[in-house]
């Protein structure tokens, strides 16, 4: 499809009101996603998923923060999942997007060196999953971030970092409801578990060993789209249907593809 040769993607400020989720899977061309303040202010999912070549995503605040009603199957996850984009190196979560959002899902991320939490950021996440990550560098936990985090699973997170103890920086007031850190294979699994929990000054959290995990979640299951779209960028809230011929400027509500959500492009 014409949107699997996209490049750069910017979803322009305040441009999908309407949508419940997003999900880009499968553009084997696209390099970069910017997502500009607000530009899905009510979506409840955010999934990135299997694309080769995306090296960088730029979550700007009041994004993702709607909250799944639970009543169909769609609904049933609220959570950001980046599976198998092998080029991307850093994500950033800013304090004021991903306010609702339970799960946190990092899968086959081999490039990916630098995870930052901003202060008082994913505060009702439950569960992370951390799978094929094997060469972090820097974990930020901002002061307050996580407060609601109960459970971490660790399979194959590893560092290249020799002094294992400057990976995690722990701020004040973060992960105040920790209460177990599920580790797979490495040694490094266990040693960034037993660092943290020492950061904590939490005695009370639990290191477990467990056996690999069978299934590896792909998807936040989603893609209710907006089915109509403006013929001009609005500058709050725009219908939506169907995606431009056009490559706009930044990205302003265009449409989504009934079962993904790739958008149009710079």
């Amino acid at each position: 499809s014409r949107y699997s040769r996209l490049k750069r993607i910017v979803f322009g400020m305040n441009s999908f009101q309407q949508a419940r989720s997003l999900t880009l899977s499968s553009m084997n061309s696209l390099v970069s996603v910017v997502f500009k303040a607000g530009s899905f202010q009510n979506a409840y999912g955010c999934s990135i998923n299997s694309n080769p070549v995306l090296a960088s995503v730029v979550y700007e605040g009041n994004n993702f923060n709607g909250e799944s009603s639970r009543r169909r199957l769609d609904d049933s996850v609220s959570g950001l999942t980046v599976v198998n984009c092998s080029l991307v190196q850093e994500l950033i979560l800013p304090g004021t997007s991903f306010t609702r959002i339970t799960v946190m899902t990092l899968v086959e991320l081999p490039s990916l060196t630098s995870v930052v939490v901003s202060d008082g950021a994913l505060p009702e996440v439950k569960m992370i999953q951390l799978v094929g990550v094997e060469k972090v560098e820097r974990v930020v936990l901002g002061a307050g971030s996580l407060s609601g985090w109960e459970e971490v699973k660790m399979e194959r997170v590893a560092t290249t970092v020799v002094d294992i103890t400057t990976v995690i920086e722990a701020r004040d007031g973060c992960l105040q409801s920790l209460q177990t850190i599920v580790v797979v294979h490495t040694v490094n699994e266990r040693e960034l578990a037993g660092d943290l929990k020492e950061k904590l000054g939490r005695d009370d959290i639990e290191i477990v060993e467990s056996g690999p995990t069978t299934m590896v979640p792909t998807v936040v299951p989603s893609t209710e789209a907006p089915t109509q779209r403006p013929t001009e960028a609005p500058t709050t809230v725009p219908p939506t249907t169907l995606p431009p011929t056009e490559v706009p400027t930044t990205l302003p509500p265009t449409t989504l593809p009934p079962t993904t959500l790739p958008p149009t492009t710079l």
